[in-house]
């Protein structure tokens, strides 16, 4: 409003909608008069300063490159959230659904921080990590954003996977994971995640859980 007027030079027109998600403004419609066209000088998008509820970081793995052994994704959101694990769900490309249940929930209401403990035994996969953003809100009611690479599902989605051997993040064990395999050997396996039995020792026992994996690629 007000409707366009094809005589008024300069005309401000505002249109107004309900929060959403997007990249680009298109207008389509026939602006009146004999031309199907509006020839558009500025365009100014503007709205609350606030952005609302969104997630602010994530962490996964404890913020190291390495992807042998996620065992953890940490979450922080903007403002303080009521959430449980009813939404939030963990689907494996391969594995399927993961029980929740398994899944340790604890939440920081005072840094915002959500940190999910992932079971021991997860299984190799591509893992999407999905908030629900019908569910999750703030003390004003105020739904999380769903502004990630798939902003129409209503999940706010992380995605990771985990890869035995995966040393360096790469989603490929190959010659760079080997040679840290071997720069480690028979010593502490420090954050490479190569250490297959956690017995702090990268050894003989490691390499074969390690050769399982060769030249897998995610």
């Amino acid at each position: 409003m007000p409707p366009l007027d094809r005589f008024e030079m300069y005309q401000t027109i505002t249109f107004n909608f309900a929060p959403t998600v997007g990249r680009a403004v298109r207008i389509i419609g026939k602006p009146g008069g004999t031309q199907r066209f509006t020839t558009i000088l500025e365009l100014e998008a503007q709205g609350d300063t606030d952005p609302g509820l969104y997630v602010a970081s994530v962490r996964i793995a404890d913020g190291q490159v390495q992807r042998s052994n996620v065992n953890k994704v940490e979450v922080q959101f903007s403002r303080n959230v009521t959430a449980t694990k009813k939404d939030v769900e963990l689907i494996g490309t391969a594995s399927g659904t993961a029980d929740m249940n398994e899944v340790g929930f604890d939440y920081d209401s005072a840094a915002y921080w959500l940190t999910l403990s992932l079971p021991p035994l997860l299984p190799d996969d591509v893992y999407h990590l999905g908030f629900n953003c019908a569910t999750i809100t703030d003390a004003n009611g105020l739904f999380l954003l769903d502004d990630d690479q798939n902003p129409d599902d209503g999940f706010y989605t992380i995605q990771f996977h985990q890869l035995f051997g995966d040393a360096d993040g790469s989603a490929t064990v190959d010659l760079s994971d080997l040679s840290l395999l071997a720069s480690f050997w028979f010593n502490l396996p420090s954050d490479t995640g190569l250490d297959s039995n956690q017995d702090d020792l990268l050894d003989f026992f490691d390499l074969a859980a390690f050769a399982d994996n060769w030249l897998v690629d995610f």
